[in-house]
């Protein structure tokens, strides 16, 4: 009797696990699922950046890299250009990403002291906040909105540690650390 209840209760364990396996499937994000098509992408720079940065050539690699569609920057837009980029560009969505609140911060210079160890590093950070719409251009309709915050961060310094020193010295690209916040930024959107 001992033995057909552990092996009823091992049975429904099993069945219980496939089911929630089952739903637990996770959903392709918005662009995942156009892929194939053509995809412009428009991006809009709600306050000035704090460093020269090619913002829509940086969202339209990420994009291209990210999924398989092929993403088309678009310039200058009106909802009444949306039938002409349909039909005159082949382009079945329109993502407008609008970037604002772009705020880079002073390195931060920081010494730290412990057993075995002494390190001196120097942080760069860059915090942006992107809003996306995902437009169909079939029925002018919009799909989707969201909104996200990203954070680039680079570091450089020297460590003394017990296995010796290491260095990660360099040349600060800032405009780098800009594009990094942007990407994280458009990753923290559920597109991908």
């Amino acid at each position: 009797m001992n033995r057909m209840i552990w092996r009823v209760i091992g049975i429904v364990s099993v069945l219980l696990v496939a089911a929630l396996v089952a739903g637990c499937e996770a959903d392709p994000g918005l662009l995942k699922q156009l892929e194939g098509k053509r995809v412009g992408v428009a991006a809009v720079l709600q306050s000035p950046m704090p460093v020269s940065v090619d913002v829509q050539s940086t969202i339209v690699e990420y994009v291209s890299r990210r999924t398989r569609l092929e993403a088309v920057g678009v310039e200058r837009f009106s909802q009444e250009d949306y039938d002409r980029l349909r039909t005159e560009w082949g382009l079945s969505h329109l993502l407008i990403v609008t970037v604002f609140n772009v705020q880079l911060t002073e390195p931060k210079p920081e010494v730290s002291l412990g057993r075995n160890k002494f390190d001196v590093k120097v942080q760069y950070e860059c915090m942006a906040t992107v809003r996306f719409r995902l437009v169909d251009l079939s029925s002018g309709e919009v799909v989707a909105v969201g909104e996200s915050r990203g954070r680039g961060l680079e570091t450089f310094g020297v460590g003394v540690h017990h296995g010796g020193i290491h260095t990660r010295l360099g040349e600060v690209d800032v405009a780098k650390v800009v594009e990094k916040a942007l990407q994280d930024a458009i990753r923290g959107t559920r597109l991908f």
